[in-house]
């Protein structure tokens, strides 16, 4: 049982802000002896914008979320929702109606984190993640557009909980030290238009523990064509077009890990029917 409410203002020409709260309700039960009643989760929001000029746009705004156990752990009387508040700050420039850059730092801490690990709630503990986004959009003509933008993570295990001793200071699972992507599109006439892009992270754990190495980090090319005809478009995609190596690896604890290899060099043709 939820429900929310709104509000937004703008009382100058120069400054906008919205607020809001959302209140979420979860019980159930499983039988007799599995019952849970989490309560009433109180989930504050707030944004913030200000025009420090015609091009230069400062951004703010806070909140806070949550997440529930699963499977098994769903039922424990111990375990709690972990209360996640997070926050951002940026800005956003135009000084021209072809260009825009926007850049951001965000923190976001939970109480209480929990993973999935072979189907069951692994409590992680205290987290503080962090990080810095950079985006940007150019169009210097009507054919050429060119994007890109770059993540910086942070992350550490403030506050252990019961999934393994002296983790402390340690980074999560799972969580690449960056991600960037940067790509273009060139319309070369009317109807056929050529699209590139480069997508990449870095590293990461597979465990709480940090051991056993770090894995997952890749640079993929993809490229396609549109080509847009009377009744439709036609569209060929080509994914990972110098068929690098690369794979998703899993911690299952005792279990070991799972090593899921990506998709090598592919490519689809489909066709969209507009009427």
């Amino acid at each position: 049982l939820g429900g929310f409410v709104s509000i937004e203002n703008t009382p100058t020409d120069w400054l906008r802000w919205n607020a809001g709260i959302r209140l979420d309700h979860l019980d159930g039960d499983f039988g007799q002896t599995a019952v849970i009643d989490y309560g009433v989760i109180v989930q504050p929001k707030l944004n913030i914008f200000v025009s420090l000029n015609e091009s230069l746009l400062a951004f703010a705004n806070a909140g806070r979320s949550f997440q529930h156990p699963f499977g098994t752990s769903l039922f424990d009387p111990a375990r709690d929702v972990s209360i996640n508040d997070g926050w951002e700050l940026g800005l956003k420039w135009n000084p021209t109606d072809q260009f825009s850059l926007r850049t951001a730092y965000w923190q976001q801490l939970a109480s209480d984190e929990f993973t999935a690990v072979d189907g069951n709630s692994l409590n992680v503990g205290e987290t503080d993640r962090s990080g810095i986004d950079v985006s940007l959009a150019w169009n210097p003509t009507e054919e050429l557009s060119i994007w890109g933008d770059y993540n910086h993570n942070f992350s550490e295990i403030s506050g252990p909980g019961s999934a393994a001793a002296g983790t402390r200071g340690n980074r999560l699972r799972s969580i690449p030290d960056y991600t960037f992507s940067v790509g273009g599109s060139y319309k070369i006439n009317d109807c056929l238009t050529a699209r590139v892009h480069v997508d990449g992270q870095g590293s990461y754990h597979v465990n709480e523990a940090n051991d056993g190495g770090t894995f997952g980090d890749y640079v993929l090319v993809n490229a396609g064509f549109d080509y847009k005809t009377e009744s439709g478009l036609w569209s060929l995609q080509v994914n990972n077009l110098l068929d690098r190596d690369y794979e998703y690896v899993f911690d299952l604890g005792r279990l070991g890990t799972i090593h899921s290899p990506g998709d090598g060099l592919n490519a689809s043709l489909s066709y969209t029917l507009e009427f």
